[in-house]
């Protein structure tokens, strides 16, 4: 429905509800505002409620108790250690989904953001960095807990919303006033909240001929330059976003060093480091001699998804190297053998 259309509709509605031609025009010049950015309308929590359908004193209630609508678990990191993840119930979770892809995904995001936007891979984060002279790794410390729920407030509210709906839909949003790693609508906040910085950093770069990307929490620069000039742009324009560096997850890596983006070695051509490759070479080989209940068995391996994971890291490398042969054998081999166990994996 376009605007005229709407305009006409409430106006008639709201005479038949005996509503002011004061009260029609504020609120039509705030559905105008909206509906110019392509984002929904939402007047109030009735309004949201029966949006998202879900009801009204359901959102009232996980907003006044949202600590009791998330169950938190550990994975480990690829660093060490264990990270938090804080996963939203299933009820607030379609919430939440609702709100990215009916106003997120509909706000722009930056060009040089590459994570969490749909329809690009993580090549299209590493794509820009082979063959440089140098490549240089940064990392934002605490990335989503340093991003507050006054962050999104504002970041709702210059989208449009009236101060109110823009609280509101920050609170569902938001867990300990800070975005949530597990929940889906934080990542793309994110990259709206970092859409200045990656403006600026964009202005910096160009002028000195860096090549630069980000992915979430992990920008990258590449080329011939002034690694500390960099660094110190880099602060300047966190702290103004009160964010600081990760200092001790900072790489330069010379040409003549093994250069990683995301995971990928980017020297001269796109490729993943062997080690991962003969990872997985191991793991396949040791199912087919011993079994895989065995091989389990000999890893004291309990994880009830092994072979959906390990299916995951065949096709994540397949993605970054389409041409392999022996992954394109090791996943026809794992559909052959083990289709029941990659029920509900797109494969």
């Amino acid at each position: 429905m376009d605007y005229n259309d709407y305009a006409d509709l409430f106006r008639i509605t709201a005479r038949q509800h005996f509503k002011s031609d004061e009260y029609i025009s504020k609120h039509l010049a705030y559905a105008k505002r909206l509906m110019e950015n392509d984002l929904p309308v939402i007047y109030d929590s009735e309004h949201l409620s029966m949006l998202v359908g879900y009801t009204q004193g359901y959102i009232k209630h996980a907003v006044r108790y949202m600590t009791s609508y998330y169950w938190e678990y550990r994975i480990p990191k690829k660093t060490g250690g264990l990270r938090i993840i804080k996963e939203p119930m299933p009820n607030l979770k379609d919430i939440q989904l609702w709100i990215l892809h009916n106003i997120l995904y509909k706000v722009k995001f930056h060009p040089y953001a590459k994570a969490y936007v749909p329809k690009k891979s993580i090549k299209e984060n590493v794509r820009f960095h082979t063959k440089r002279r140098i490549v240089v790794a940064l990392d934002i410390h605490d990335f989503f807990g340093s991003i507050t729920s006054d962050d999104v407030f504002e970041l709702f509210h210059t989208m449009g919303y009236e101060h109110w709906v823009a609280d509101l839909l920050a609170k569902l949003c938001c867990l300990d006033n800070v975005l949530p790693q597990g929940a889906p609508t934080s990542p793309a906040l994110s990259n709206v909240y970092m859409y200045d910085f990656d403006e600026e950093m964009m202005k910096f770069c160009l002028e000195r001929h860096i090549f630069y990307t980000r992915y979430a929490d992990d920008m990258t620069f590449s080329g011939d330059f002034d690694v500390n000039e960099l660094k110190e742009k880099v602060g300047v324009l966190l702290r103004g976003k009160h964010l600081e560096l990760n200092d001790g997850k900072t790489r330069v890596m010379t040409k003549d060093q093994r250069q990683i983006v995301t995971g990928c070695v980017v020297n001269q051509r796109i490729h993943l480091p062997s080690e991962q490759l003969r990872k997985i070479r191991q793991e396949i080989y040791f199912i087919k001699k011993y079994g895989l209940v065995q091989h389990l068995q000999n890893m004291q391996c309990q994880k009830k998804n092994y072979v959906k994971h390990l299916y995951g890291r065949i096709n994540y490398a397949l993605l970054i190297q389409p041409s392999n042969k022996e992954m394109q054998e090791y996943k026809k081999y794992l559909k052959e053998n083990f289709g029941d166990k990659l029920m509900g994996f797109e494969i």
